[in-house]
């Protein structure tokens, strides 16, 4: 199971540990340090400790790529549907498949991106 932590302030850190202890116990689960990570957003200091989860430039969550600024995550995740388009027209298909892709793929993406960042 994936979780989707947002924290805007480290003074919140103490209580997000405890939570999350509160929830291992509760559920006999235990959360993967060596899976976990983070990511800044913003003027976030990176040295505060944030549960021994290190740091990353960028991560994919729910096929949305987000970086430390809401530019960067635009340009990549529009990169990465523009890759889609320029991957099928490299491939030797008839009109009809290609309509086919763009119904049932193409246009999908689009519009679960288009939900968050603008074209």
């Amino acid at each position: 199971m994936q979780i989707t932590l947002f924290v805007t302030d480290p003074n919140d850190i103490p209580a997000l540990a405890e939570t999350l202890r509160r929830y291992e116990k509760a559920k006999g689960a235990r959360v993967n340090i060596r899976k976990s990570k983070a990511m800044t957003a913003g003027a976030w200091n990176t040295t505060v400790n944030m549960m021994n989860i290190p740091y990353c430039k960028e991560m994919t969550i729910l096929a949305f790529q987000f970086s430390s600024t809401v530019d960067q995550s635009g340009k990549s995740s529009w990169t990465r549907v523009a890759g889609h388009v320029s991957e099928m027209y490299g491939r030797d298909v008839c009109l009809i498949q290609r309509i086919q892709y763009v119904h049932t793929f193409l246009l999908a993406k689009i519009r679960h991106i288009a939900q968050i960042f603008p074209i």
